[in-house]
């Protein structure tokens, strides 16, 4: 068996500083310093040391492995003499942890000197389950949680229970952890175990919580209720009570009767509620119960059940009273009952028990409709009432109509109107010599109500009058003739030269004709039936223009009656333009255009209100184009005119199509905060807004106009991870945080194991365990004969065991410090 050395370097930082000494020329030695780095998963800059003689070349080149970390050099790769190269690392954005290095190498490619180099991977929040565990007063001893991890070498864990009462038992299959709860005497409690992930590495890491709550142990309970019982009438009925106990105390209700039931709340633990039935008690007496709370009891009695009913349970009576009879039921011969009147104006008499039947009169009425009940009764909770209601005495009822007349026009249609009177006052409504008139609802009534009535077309040439009688109250309908302007054109056309315009013709009306304007002329006055609607229009020297004529039915008493006629006529100057309108989309554009035909040397003017609208050519004479430009539209659809000589030319134009992008479209922030931004891409002209949703993320620039940048802060997180979106444009923006990191106080443990001529053993196996809670864990030393370990508990004992086909290595036991250097150990003696 060969002889071989293991050096294990034990550091609270993350760099292990080895030499290598190697022969390039005859005269030239090589150093580097540092020889290693520890880069963590974001990657930085470095630099590193390399000294030898003056005038001794060298050549820095990456040294490749199979997942190598992506290194880029700031400074030249080679030289003569010492010098300092920078180089840097790259995040690693794969799963893995990155292993490879630098190599310092003379000019005939030999190497004289080595950096190792290993960059940390990311690790994503452990996957627990379950996350809170509940146990019982007695404990448990068979209890286990899982966890996940997001990558092989996110799997370095270290479990620890923070409480004396909670006690990690072991490992199971499938990444369970077991562990066991000490039986509970006192009041509850809660404790938890600590799971600490880290990579291999250990430049990241991530730290989670079990929660265990443990229920209050049952001799340091105390049980009390909030009410001592409970009465109920024989119907039977539903009831509740509290429990109060200390949190934790489980308890079990149990009725110890048949007829008790409980719905709800039947165990619980802590204070809590209990809700029960009680059935009908059909037995003759009187009965006690109870519901059992532990050693706890909850009485209940019930009077016995005496079910009443009445027949009829309302009645009616005329304002001059009279006597009646109500049939009156037990559900037992032996529920004694009596009767009773809650008003004076109602009498009743018998008292006993069984069927039986109540007498009652009611006196007469001389005042306004009232009513009064009859109580029936065995018990103060099982009654029944019978409502008695009389109509009022007619001679005190007044009636008021509104309204009490009403004006309409000549065609057919529908009215109303409301009588007012006090409550039981009957009355009736009838026409009265009006056969065009209908009541359609409310032909009688009592106390207030509406009378509704349809009328027919009035074919006289006068008004008429009809009226609807209601008691001694009179409504009074009057109606206009008929005059049906609807079928009149309301909109007349002229031409340039002018003359007699005639519109539709009226029926049966008289009616005037007026205009607004001074071009339009009514040759004489309108004022009998059957007429034509005419007017003159004058002739027009210049541009297109437009008027009213106003048509109006005298003694009209609608809007309807009244018709306004719009008049326009041509231009004698322009002829046509060659469209009316254009519809232009939401980016807008040049050289837009309407063509004009005019005869020669008509002059024509274009000019619009509109200031989205540009006109390039504004005015001319004879044929010819108008042209104009349309801006950007970045708000809503609009429209503008363009005026060319009194003709309108209209311009319709879209919303632009805004769209919007963002770069990136998340970070992951670390805990301490910071500031930094985000771009955002849209169209020249788009308007955006940018808003935070949490209030731990703040934006600076919260509106914008085109492409952009959002800046924005994030507060240090005291707690958990959390993560925060930034709403911009209609994108959306992630912003993860990494919690704080709990304070644990672990190490890191590197080392090489070399051959008795120092030369790198690769392949070797190398295993740590924690003597005190038996984990271990294995890695293998890579092409240079390093290995790495992190999370090794301060002061804790570890055994390490060293494997290899080829060399031999007895087993040590060693305690960590901060800064303290692992005495070498030489390999087992070859047999």
């Amino acid at each position: 068996m060969k002889k071989a050395l293991i050096i294990i370097v034990h550091l609270f930082c993350l760099v292990v500083f080895l030499s290598f000494t190697a022969d390039a020329q005859s005269n030239c030695t090589y150093t580097v310093n540092p020889n290693s780095f520890v880069v963590p998963v974001s990657g930085g800059d470095y630099s590193l040391d390399i000294t030898t003689q003056a005038g001794c070349p060298w050549t820095v080149t990456p040294f490749q492995s199979t997942r190598p970390p992506s290194i880029s050099f700031t400074s030249p790769t080679s030289g003569t003499g010492s010098a300092k190269v920078d180089f840097t690392i790259a995040p690693n954005t794969t799963p893995s942890i990155r292993e490879g290095g630098i190599a310092v190498r003379l000019p005939d490619f030999s190497n004289v000197a080595s950096v190792e180099i290993v960059q940390d991977v990311q690790c994503a929040d452990p996957m627990f389950s379950p996350s809170v565990v509940n146990v019982p007063a007695e404990g448990s001893t068979e209890l286990s949680f899982g966890w996940s991890p997001s990558s092989v070498n996110c799997s370095y864990i270290t479990v620890r229970s923070n409480d004396s009462w909670i006690t990690l038992t072991g490992t199971a299959p499938e990444s369970r952890y077991t562990f066991s709860v000490a039986p509970n005497t006192g009041p509850a409690r809660t404790g938890t175990i600590s799971i600490i992930i880290n990579t291999r590495v250990n430049t990241y890491q991530k730290i989670g919580t079990l929660t265990v709550n443990q229920a209050a142990g049952q001799s340091n309970c105390t049980y009390t209720f909030n009410a001592t019982g409970g009465g109920f009438p024989g119907g039977g009925g539903s009831g509740t009570f509290d429990v109060i106990t200390q949190p934790g105390c489980t308890w079990t209700a149990m009725p110890v009767e048949s007829w008790i039931k409980i719905t709800s709340g039947s165990s619980g633990t802590g204070s809590g509620t209990v809700s029960y039935s009680v059935g009908l008690n059909f037995s003759p007496n009187e009965r006690y119960g109870s519901i059992k709370v532990n050693d706890q009891t909850f009485g209940i009695s019930q009077n016995r059940h005496c079910n009443i009913s009445a027949t009829p349970s309302s009645v009616s009576v005329s304002s001059a009273g009279g006597m009646g009879t109500l049939i009156i039921a037990a559900s037992s011969s032996s529920c004694g009952y009596t009767s009773s009147s809650d008003v004076p104006w109602i009498t009743t008499s018998y008292t006993g028990t069984g069927i039986m039947n109540i007498s009652y009169t009611v006196q007469p009425n001389t005042g306004a409709a009232r009513t009064g009940t009859i109580t029936a009764s065995v018990s103060p909770a099982e009654y029944v009432k019978i409502t008695v209601s009389q109509a009022a005495g007619q001679s005190n009822c007044t009636y008021t109509l509104n309204p009490n007349s009403t004006l309409v026009t000549g065609g057919s249609g529908t009215a109303g109107f409301n009588v007012t009177t006090q409550s039981g006052c009957a009355w009736t409504a009838n026409t009265f010599n009006s056969d065009w008139i209908t009541i359609t609802s409310g032909s009688s009534g009592v106390g207030n109500g509406t009378v509704n009535f349809s009328y027919t077309i009035n074919t006289l040439n006068e008004r008429r009058f009809g009226s609807i009688k209601v008691a001694d109250q009179t409504f009074t309908l009057a109606q206009d003739r008929f005059c049906n302007l609807a079928n009149m054109n309301s909109f007349a056309g002229a031409s340039s030269n002018g003359g007699l315009v005639t519109v539709s013709h009226l029926i049966n009306c008289t009616f005037t004709v007026t205009t607004d304007s001074s071009w339009i002329t009514i040759p004489r006055p309108l004022d009998g039936p059957s007429f034509g609607v005419s007017f003159r229009v004058n002739p027009n020297p210049g541009p297109a223009r437009t008027g009213t004529v106003t048509v109006k039915i005298l003694n009209s008493t609608s809007p309807e009656e009244t018709k306004t006629i719009t008049v326009t006529q041509a231009g004698s100057c322009i002829n046509s333009l060659s469209s009316i309108g254009i519809n232009i989309g939401g980016s807008g554009g040049n050289n837009f255009g309407v063509s004009v035909s005019a005869p020669v040397n008509c002059s024509w003017e274009a000019t619009t209100e509109s200031s989205w609208i540009q006109i390039t050519r504004s005015a001319g004479s004879g044929n010819g184009e108008i042209t104009f430009t349309v801006a950007p539209n970045t708000v809503q659809a609009r429209t503008g005119t363009i005026i060319i000589n009194g003709q309108t030319f209209t311009v319709n134009q879209t919303t632009a199509e805004c769209t919007y992008s963002l770069s990136p479209t998340s970070i992951q922030a670390g805990a301490a905060g910071g500031d930094t931004g985000f771009n955002i891409t849209t169209e020249t002209g788009c308007n955006w807004t940018a808003a935070s949703n949490v209030n731990w993320i703040t934006v600076s620039n919260t509106t914008g106009n085109g492409s952009g940048r959002v800046n924005y802060s994030v507060q240090p997180n005291s707690g958990q991870a959390r993560t925060g979106t930034i709403t911009a444009g209609n994108q959306i923006f992630t912003v993860n945080q990494d919690a704080v990191a709990a304070p644990v106080e672990l190490i890191r443990a590197s080392g090489r194991v070399v051959d008795a001529n120092f030369k790198s053993v690769r392949g070797a196996i190398v295993s740590f365990t924690n003597i005190a809670t038996g984990e271990t864990r294995t890695t293998t030393t890579n092409q240079f004969g390093y290995f790495h370990f992190a999370n090794i508990e301060r002061g804790q004992p570890y055994s390490i065991a060293i494997s290899h086909k080829r060399y031999k290595f007895t087993t040590r036991t060693v305690i960590y410090n901060t800064g303290a250097l692992i005495p070498i150990y030489n390999p087992d003696p070859e047999p």
